[in-house]
């Protein structure tokens, strides 16, 4: 038994592996016609003062480099980067920017016993601080309370991979996406999800997610719909039987399978583009400070050539989510 359960594991990492790896292909193959993106870049660049740096920038970046840490020109053009964004010596009155991640939310944000942090976006948040020179507290919170805290004001930035909504751009601004990841159903082995399945079913998101928008856009007046205030207290709900089907992210629900409670559920992808803004992970950034969106986005492309944000991202995933 136990190795059928291992077996199964090893087969979820496949497959997630297989759809992580065209959510890559699809991001690379957007950027295949430079003409046309360089075109694109420079009127947004002429339309915005102040944005000439971020278009060379993003135009470098499109032109495919191998982030290799040792790689010359990846050494030169960090070295521009930092020089560019972050050589002017900084205020020193200058308040300590909060940074919101979501809280038990494995493998991206985790606490121990002793109330310690770890995880990918916890990580990333600590890299892209320290890149920007700048003091930052980080506080992990529920999901649905790091959106109102953006838009209370009372956050600077949130790490915790938001998917660019109309109605969060009231209130936020979105860095260039730092990771991709695919929505899925997480069920019971054996199901196949469809229209007739999904009659009079039970089904799970967590509160002020994108997957909670799906089911409401895909499943309102079909299946049940169940909202959950966090990430631990649907997937809780899925295995005492409270709902019979979740919407996850897919990056999150690979944490999941490979657990040994895991091994009880299946999962299948829902049918949406490839390129669906829902895929592309962004950090929100408060409203009011353009320039603290342009440092943002400068930190993240600086951690990318280092070979700092592969360093972070190969500690909890076997595979590229870029």
């Amino acid at each position: 038994m136990f190795r059928i359960a291992e077996m199964i594991r090893v087969v979820a990492a496949v497959v997630l592996m297989l759809a992580f790896s065209l959510c890559d292909t699809a991001a690379r193959a957007e950027t295949a016609d430079m003409p046309a993106q360089s075109r694109e870049l420079q009127q947004h660049a002429a339309s915005e003062p102040g944005n000439a740096d971020h278009m060379v920038l993003t135009r470098e970046m499109q032109q495919g480099f191998v982030f290799d840490p040792e790689n010359a020109e990846n050494k030169a053009l960090t070295r521009e980067l930092q020089q560019r964004f972050f050589s002017a010596p900084e205020p020193e009155d200058r308040p300590a920017l909060r940074v919101g991640v979501e809280r038990d939310y494995p493998p991206f944000s985790m606490q121990d016993a002793q109330g310690n942090t770890s995880g990918f976006d916890f990580d990333i948040a600590n890299a892209i601080c320290r890149t920007m020179k700048r003091e930052c507290v980080i506080v992990p919170m529920a999901f649905h309370d790091i959106l109102s805290s953006l838009e209370q004001g009372s956050l600077d930035l949130a790490v915790a991979g938001l998917a660019v909504k109309a109605d969060r751009k009231r209130y936020m601004n979105f860095s260039d996406s730092y990771y991709h990841s695919r929505s899925l159903y997480i069920t019971g082995n054996g199901v196949s999800v469809t229209r007739e399945w999904m009659q009079g079913k039970r089904l799970g998101t967590q509160k002020g997610t994108a997957q909670n928008a799906l089911a409401e856009k895909m499943w309102k007046g079909v299946a049940e719909l169940y909202t959950y205030a966090d990430h631990p207290a649907m997937l809780n709900a899925l295995k005492s039987g409270e709902v019979d089907v979740v919407i996850i992210d897919g990056l999150a629900a690979y944490d999941f399978l490979l657990s040994r409670e895991g091994s009880a559920y299946t999962m299948q992808a829902l049918p949406l583009e490839l390129d669906s803004p829902t895929n592309k992970a962004c950090i929100g950034v408060r409203k009011d400070d353009e320039q603290l969106l342009r440092d943002v986005n400068a930190s993240l492309k600086i951690i990318r050539l280092s070979g700092e944000y592969s360093r972070i991202a190969r500690k909890y995933f076997p595979f590229s989510i870029y």
